[in-house]
């Protein structure tokens, strides 16, 4: 079974956010608006995006890049810009 796609401007901005373990698979993830918490055990966060889409948002994603590569999300912060923010309308979501 393939994984699921991968949003490329969430990508974008997880690689410009900071996780921080916090034990017992719980991370703190910054460097946005407010910070939230993951649980990467269960993939699942406490953001808007994560509740209402049920998606991998850009904090999971943070922490899978954090979890798993932390030297290529180092390079990638510097060769990635940070995209523009964009309001989605619930009708656009």
């Amino acid at each position: 079974m393939n994984a699921p796609a991968v949003d490329p401007a969430r990508l974008a901005r997880a690689v410009h956010l900071r996780a921080e373990p916090l034990g017992q698979g719980l991370w703190r993830v910054t460097g946005g608006d407010a910070p939230h918490l993951v649980d990467i055990e269960t993939g699942s966060c406490d953001c808007v995006d994560y509740r209402l889409l049920g998606t991998r948002c850009k904090h999971v994603l943070a922490v899978r890049l954090a979890v798993l590569e932390p030297e290529t999300r180092g390079a990638l912060r510097d060769v990635v810009p940070m995209p523009k923010r964009v309001r989605r309308t619930a009708a656009t979501r």
